[in-house]
């Protein structure tokens, strides 16, 4: 059943970007509406049961500071790729931001002590196969591109931050009470950045608002929400390396909704991530004795 929902959490996380296609906003604007519209969404589907004030009054100072360090984080995450977007190419995005696995089982093992095993080598390997392939014609490391570069690789370690203290966040706290200050952390900082580059934060058309609702139902609460409840059942380098699924995951649902070309490039990628992906979840049968 994890495993499931797992799947529907990076699916809808792979949708975001056709998400945003429907926005002209900032993304200052994107960010903090589409956290504020998934908080409140979040606070009054448990508006009978919620115990938010008293849950922080029994929480640790710990946990309660690696949730505001996870809502900082994500917010630098989220903007960070949002930047290398309008100053790099798609495919050094993604090339680039794919090495946030390596990250995550680096610092997961010296903070964390967690262990990175042969087979998630060889699913990364081929993930990021099957990612390299999907892009490689498009790749060009170029000086005009620094910034837009450097961007994306500041994403991922943003990324990598935001979910390890996600994680030990989540050893104690429950989901929605995690969420209900991780998303309005993030939304503030996203509103102070408005604030400060004098941008005005109200959407004004209705192609916005769609975007808002659907990067707040499906992006945030079905794709970062799943996600980070999955953490506390989950290997966090599985999670970690099975997040390469986008991209491939992203170009099917284009060429299904928008009539995007489909070619041997995209059908070889997608044959390589699905490899990683049974990789990363097989299970030999125990032998018989």
């Amino acid at each position: 059943m994890r495993i499931a929902l797992f799947f529907v959490a990076i699916f809808f996380l792979s949708q975001s970007g056709h998400w945003v296609r429907w926005s002209q906003s900032p993304p200052e604007v994107l960010g903090f509406w589409r956290l504020l519209v998934a908080s409140v969404l979040i606070a009054a589907w448990n508006f009978r049961d919620l115990h938010f004030f008293s849950a922080i009054q029994k929480t640790s100072r710990r946990s309660l500071y690696f949730s505001l360090a996870a809502g900082v984080l994500f917010f630098a995450h989220l903007w960070a790729f949002k930047y290398q977007s309008h100053h790099t190419s798609i495919a050094n995005g993604m090339i680039l931001f794919a090495s946030n696995p390596l990250f995550t089982a680096l610092a997961s093992m010296l903070f964390f002590k967690e262990r990175l095993t042969t087979k998630l080598l060889i699913a990364y390997a081929l993930a990021l196969a099957g990612i390299f392939n999907l892009v490689a014609h498009q790749l060009k490391f170029e000086r005009q591109n620094l910034d837009g570069d450097l961007a994306a690789i500041a994403a991922a370690i943003f990324y990598s931050a935001y979910i390890l203290t996600s994680q030990q966040a989540r050893k104690e706290m429950s989901n929605n009470d995690f969420s209900l200050i991780l998303f309005p952390i993030a939304g503030i900082c996203f509103l102070g950045l408005g604030w400060v580059r004098e941008i005005p934060m109200m959407p004004t058309t209705i192609e916005s608002w769609i975007a808002i609702f659907g990067l707040a139902v499906f992006s945030t609460i079905l794709g970062h929400g799943l996600f980070t409840y999955l953490l506390k059942f989950m290997n966090i380098n599985v999670m970690s390396c099975g997040k390469l699924l986008e991209p491939v995951l992203a170009a099917m649902t284009a060429w299904v909704l928008f009539a995007e070309e489909i070619n041997v490039t995209m059908i070889v990628s997608f044959a390589l991530t699905a490899s990683s992906v049974l990789v990363l979840f097989y299970k030999p049968n125990p032998k018989k004795t």
